[in-house]
């Protein structure tokens, strides 16, 4: 494997899982004993943060893991290690917008997505190069396929 972008994907989930713990204890913490942490991180503060992190860690972990196998388990090259790069720090930089405007106070209201409606266009964006680098790298591929006999 020449790009070690699929490994940093994957580093980047393993920090959101340590983060989502983290912040699930200390909420966890305050919900048993109400006066901890109650005027500088409150528990409507620390579900956010908990549930941002326990979402990403599970993207960024699978978006790693697919990437990882394209490029050690099959004989198909990715389309485009630029978009994937690109990606990666599209990510990145949404999830550090995502914190920062947690810490500012800036909720959007949402259940489980609490941060500002406007924060949804890079990840929509993130995902569409996804959806681009994957499929590009497999429909340009389908000759390399092997036949219905073969696999019979």
């Amino acid at each position: 494997m020449k790009t070690k972008t699929p490994l940093l994907f994957i580093i980047f989930g393993l920090i959101a899982l340590l983060l989502a713990m983290t912040f699930g204890l200390l909420a966890g913490t305050q919900y048993l004993l109400p006066d901890f942490l109650k005027e500088s991180l409150p528990f409507n503060s620390l579900r956010p943060y908990h549930a941002t992190s326990a979402l990403s860690w599970i993207i960024l972990c699978a978006i790693g893991g697919v990437y990882f196998f394209i490029s050690i388990a099959t004989e198909v090259k990715l389309h485009s290690e630029r978009l994937m790069k690109i990606h990666l720090w599209l990510f990145v930089a949404t999830g550090i917008a995502i914190y920062t405007a947690y810490a500012l106070g800036k909720f959007g209201g949402k259940e489980y997505l609490e941060f500002p409606a406007y924060l949804i266009v890079p990840i929509i964006f993130g995902w569409i190069l996804f959806g681009i680098n994957y499929f590009k790298t497999f429909v340009g591929n389908l000759r390399n396929w092997p036949d219905r006999k073969s696999v019979v």
